[in-house]
């Protein structure tokens, strides 16, 4: 006789039978929710690693178009004609956002060597000088204090106790519940912090990017209508017009990422080149 009712064993064949006609008795004990709350614990971190992560990925992609934009050099005909006057006075007001913008990128001094040769003697010189450089962004690495392992194992360790007997105090039960509701909202606002602090310090590098984004624009929209004043031709009709525009949008911006910040000429050229052959 057992707890469940009468139970037919075979001691032969090592078996047990349950032959009484009395229902089983429900088990209401609560199962062992140790891997839950360690799943939980690992998805809040990977969900804050994550995050970081693809804040930094973005800033990092946007500061590879940053090393590229140039500020356009205007000669005194374009700023004489009346159709690129606008254009002009947009690239350069976006010009000068962008020098604004870079201007309040971090900076960091950099200890840097620098030989000279003597005229006299021939011999060479290594000095050494601090100079100012643009800090880089900040790595997405999250980096998780070693000692905070065994504290979430402890917690866990608490809670499954108290797991085991809660079930025989609705007291301990209630309390027990309000606490995983506290820390779950204590884990949620430490993760929130976390974004906002990382967020606050990749601002200016995205305002740069930002920045570099409409002057890169402004630029390449200046191209696009002088070409169109040097080659009328090209207005044919707005559908050719249009393809004809992202051509040389396609050529202008695969010049400047070619070449760099000291090619504007150089790109203007290119630009000058595809609406010829477009034309």
């Amino acid at each position: 006789m057992t707890r469940d009712g009468a139970v037919e064993i075979n001691e032969t064949q090592q078996t047990a039978e349950r032959i009484s006609s009395r229902e089983a008795d429900s088990d209401f004990s609560q199962p062992d929710t140790a891997t839950a709350e360690r799943v939980m614990e690992h998805l809040d971190a990977a969900h804050t690693r994550k995050a970081s992560k693809k804040a930094v990925k973005k800033a990092q992609e946007a500061a590879v178009l940053r090393t590229s934009t140039s500020r356009l050099q205007f000669t005194d005909e374009e700023r004489e004609t009346p159709k690129l006057q606008p254009y002009i006075k947009k690239s350069e007001k976006a010009a000068d956002k962008l020098d604004a913008a870079k201007a309040a990128l971090p900076k960091q001094k950099k200890l840097v060597k620098e030989r000279t040769f003597e005229e006299t003697t021939g011999k060479a010189k290594t000095r050494l000088r601090f100079e100012e450089q643009e800090k880089p962004i900040p790595g997405g690495k999250a980096h998780s204090n070693p000692l905070s392992h065994p504290a979430q194992e402890a917690g866990i360790f608490v809670h499954n106790k108290i797991h085991s007997v809660e079930k025989d105090n609705s007291g301990v039960e209630g309390a027990h519940k309000s606490e995983e509701l506290a820390e779950r909202g204590a884990r949620y606002g430490t993760r929130k912090l976390k974004q906002g602090y990382r967020s606050h310090k990749l601002k200016p590098y995205r305002e740069a990017a930002k920045a570099e984004q409409a002057a890169f624009k402004a630029n390449v929209n200046f191209q696009y209508h002088k070409a169109l004043q040097e080659n009328p031709q090209l207005t044919s009709n707005p559908f050719s017009r249009f393809m004809q525009k992202q051509k040389i949008k396609r050529q202008y911006a695969k010049t400047v990422k070619k070449s760099g910040s000291a090619t504007a000429k150089a790109a203007a050229g290119a630009s000058q080149t595809a609406a010829k052959k477009a034309a």
